[in-house]
């Protein structure tokens, strides 16, 4: 509003004057569209992933059920041979976890060395604070490194937005390649590659899903 009443007082021509303010609606907007929403998830949610492996698409439907010192969650997992299950990350899962079970669980299972959808805490902050780890996700030991901070849109209740992310990648070859959410609180795969895509495409609110 000052910034108007200057150009005013200013004795702009109104031509300029228009222009100003449509310099300055459309820097506003930039600003906004691009400012990302750290994503906390909570019991009722529903994460939908897409899984590619092959030349087979999956739908991987992910039901939070509690978000505690413990995660738990069902799954059903939509292919050509379609199964579901629950999943509980145990504190020591979330804490010190350093596999990844995001496609090899099938039925109920409790998990205590790894994590799914997660990642565990260890493994967060060592590549937040120190930008490397060497890390076993799929049962071969690799050195991961920080490449940068990024966004990662994702609809939200049917709205676009874009999230705070860390992209990490292997440093040996075949290179693997992980888009975490940058929140310590719920540091979720947002997406990855380890030979076969995962991404997470819409999250769903408890009130959305009521609807």
């Amino acid at each position: 509003m000052l910034f108007f009443l200057y150009l005013m007082n200013r004795n702009f021509h109104p031509l300029y004057l228009i222009k100003a303010v449509t310099v300055f609606l459309s820097l506003f907007l930039i600003m906004n569209a691009a400012k990302a929403d750290s994503l906390a998830i909570k019991s009722g949610m529903i994460l939908n992933y897409k899984i590619l492996k092959t030349s087979d698409t999956i739908r991987l439907k992910v039901m939070i059920k509690e978000v505690s010192q413990r995660v738990i969650f069902d799954f059903i997992l939509l292919s050509i041979n379609s199964f579901y299950g629950r999943v509980i990350l145990t504190p020591q899962a979330l804490q010190s976890g350093t596999r990844q079970y995001n496609y090899s669980v099938k039925g109920d299972v409790i998990l205590t060395d790894g994590t799914a959808v997660w990642m565990s805490q260890d493994v967060f902050q060592t590549l937040r604070n120190k930008g490397q780890i060497r890390y076993t996700p799929n049962g071969k030991e690799k050195l991961y490194k920080l490449i940068k901070h990024q966004n990662y849109e994702v609809l939200f209740d049917t709205k676009k937005i874009p999230i705070p992310a860390l992209l990490i990648e292997s440093e040996e070859d075949p290179k693997d390649v992980f888009i975490i959410a940058d929140n310590a609180n719920f540091p979720i795969i947002l997406s990855m590659n380890l030979g076969f895509q995962f991404d997470l495409s819409e999250v769903l609110t408890e009130e959305a899903t009521q609807h």
